[in-house]
């Protein structure tokens, strides 16, 4: 299985390269493997991102891209309660889900209600409904 994952992650490797073609590398849904749910993708722009949210049941009733988010590449809002964001390291993300948490502990004790989170390697989405992404972008799913 493992072997299988190697080959199928080189050819893709090798797929992107000579493309300039940022749309498909940008948007391309996530793949199901044969085990369960799909592997998330990294996503080049957070609006890239959230084009793929949309598309599969996000609401985005007013999308703003204001950079906002501490350590975010990009990130946008959609709502009041909705926040996109994507992370150029894996220390940035790290940092980012560090604060989240933080945060999202912080309102527990304050009985205030957290909307599901759903990371990916390289982006956040934090919105009601997040966790029903899942299925079809890949990524994990935190409270």
């Amino acid at each position: 299985m493992r072997l299988l994952a190697t080959i199928i992650a080189a050819v893709l490797l090798l797929a992107g390269c000579g493309t300039d073609d940022k749309q498909t590398a940008e948007s391309t849904p996530a793949p199901t493997s044969p085990a369960g749910p799909p592997t998330a993708e990294k996503y080049q722009t957070v609006e890239a991102l959230k084009d793929a949210a949309v598309g599969f049941g996000l609401s985005c009733p007013s999308w703003v891209q204001d950079n906002a988010v501490q350590a975010a590449a990009e990130s946008g809002t959609c709502s009041d309660d909705s926040v996109l964001s994507t992370y150029a390291t894996d220390a940035d993300l790290q940092f980012a889900l560090e604060n989240l948490q933080g945060m999202n502990e912080m309102a527990k004790e304050n009985n205030v209600p957290v909307d599901p989170q759903l990371i990916g390697p390289n982006w956040i989405i934090n919105a009601p409904g997040a966790d029903k992404l899942a299925g079809k972008l890949g990524g994990t799913v935190e409270r």
